[in-house]
């Protein structure tokens, strides 16, 4: 990305964009083997961990009239999201949005050339 793509980027985000939260839910790594089990212990089901990032995002408005064959359906959330040091969004991610959480559906980066780094990412989400 130039530097003109990033300060055009930042300038909007700072205009127009809102907070969000990014969440991840995940199972920790594989629990330790005990090379000796007790029969009588369950085995131990590691509990989900739950992180979260607080992105930036430009909600999208979607005219579903002149989208027929979309797959955006009222009420889904379709956002542009400013790149996070931290994390890259995918779609196992929840997105929640003035307390609505959405499931993302697709993510898609916009780039301004093919190799570059990312601008932004194109997101659909589901309540």
């Amino acid at each position: 990305m130039t530097d003109r793509h990033q300060r055009m980027t930042a300038r909007l985000m700072a205009r127009f964009g809102g907070a969000a939260t990014l969440s991840r839910t995940e199972l920790p790594g594989d629990p330790p083997q005990n090379p000796f089990p007790n029969p009588d212990d369950p085995d131990p089901t590691p509990e989900p961990v739950t992180t979260t990032w607080a992105v930036t995002i430009i909600e999208q408005g979607v005219e579903l009239d002149h989208q027929p064959d979309s797959s955006v359906r009222a009420g889904d959330l379709v956002a542009a999201m400013q790149p996070h040091p931290d994390v890259t969004p995918t779609q196992a991610d929840d997105l929640i949005v003035g307390g609505i959480t959405y499931a993302v559906l697709s993510v898609q980066p916009i780039r301004s050339n093919p190799d570059g780094p990312v601008i932004h990412y194109v997101l659909h989400g589901r309540a």
